[in-house]
């Protein structure tokens, strides 16, 4: 694809297009002059290098001239574009080359489909989604016979994902190496100048998403070992959004009044948890009775209420 046959080719082809659908390809036209041309000064070769022959770049690029034809423009474009999604290509899956080449087992047209070997190539590579190998082999083997028993063959991976999503219990390992797949793109996407589209996705989740709980996402992901030991049916009271409120502004409060509170040593407290609305309502008595309303979030109701 990277020849000069291949762009007098490919040429050809666009030209033909062009004169059949009545473009104008002189070169004073309009097509012409909207081809990007470089600046036309005069770049001097050092003194150093006169009457030297040279047998490697001197650091200069060609210019263009009052004879370059659009042809010249047109082939110097063509391979600048080719070798920019080349080079990020090899940048991209140049240590993932393995995973990358079995990908094609979940290509339906492909003659590896469901091929068991590739697909552990990729459970083996991304272990960390705890997918179990035996269980995959298996599934593999019934997917493909369900597949090519389907009057309408899946066409892609995605196809393919969502003709077994309805069966999540029968091929749940199966599924996860399909997920994998066809988030790869964006997960090894080195290069957002090229793939301009994730500069989209990053927005949409920074605009979404409040700073406190991208935090707390951020605690969890890194903690993994820690979060997993954690008992969530067991978790300590929590309170968020504290405000304190003056005693006029409530009407049938049930916590103790601030005369009985005075009485009472200093730190004590009494509370009370609205269930319904899952607001909590704290009278503290330090140095001064204090009145503190807060939203409620908890498991279960704990004995005891912290300062």
């Amino acid at each position: 694809m990277r020849d000069d046959e291949y762009f007098r080719v490919l040429y050809g082809k666009s030209k033909e297009m062009a004169i059949n659908v009545g473009a104008d390809l002189s070169e004073t036209s309009a097509l012409s002059s909207a081809i990007p041309v470089k600046s036309k000064r005069v770049q001097k070769i050092s003194g150093r290098l006169r009457d030297y022959l040279t047998t490697t770049t001197i650091g200069k690029h060609n210019i263009d001239s009052e004879s370059t034809t659009t042809e010249d423009k047109m082939w110097r474009q063509f391979y600048e574009a080719l070798d920019r999604g080349l080079n990020e290509f090899e940048e991209r899956f140049s240590v993932q080359l393995p995973v990358l080449e079995a990908t094609r087992c979940l290509n339906p047209k492909s003659k590896d489909f469901m091929d068991s070997d590739l697909l552990l190539v990729i459970a083996t590579y991304f272990d960390q989604a705890g997918i179990d190998t035996m269980q995959l082999k298996c599934q593999a083997l019934i997917a493909r016979a369900f597949v090519s028993q389907l009057p309408q063959k899946p066409a892609n991976a995605l196809d393919v994902f969502e003709r077994l999503g309805g069966l999540k219990e029968a091929y749940s390992e199966l599924l996860k190496v399909v997920r994998v797949v066809l988030i790869l793109p964006l997960t090894t996407c080195s290069n957002e100048r090229f793939f301009s589209v994730l500069t989209f996705v990053k927005d949409y989740l920074r605009t979404t998403m409040e700073n406190e709980r991208l935090s707390h996402l951020l605690l969890i992901f890194s903690e993994k070992a820690a979060v997993k030991e954690l008992n969530f049916e067991k978790l300590e009271i929590g309170y968020d959004c504290v405000g304190t409120i003056r005693q006029n502004r409530l009407s049938g409060c049930e916590v103790m009044e601030e005369k009985g509170m005075k009485c009472l040593r200093m730190g004590n407290i009494d509370w009370r948890i609205e269930k319904l609305t899952e607001v909590c309502l704290v009278r503290w008595y330090d140095s001064k009775v204090v009145m503190l309303v807060s939203n409620y979030v908890a498991v279960e109701p704990k004995d005891t209420c912290r300062r």
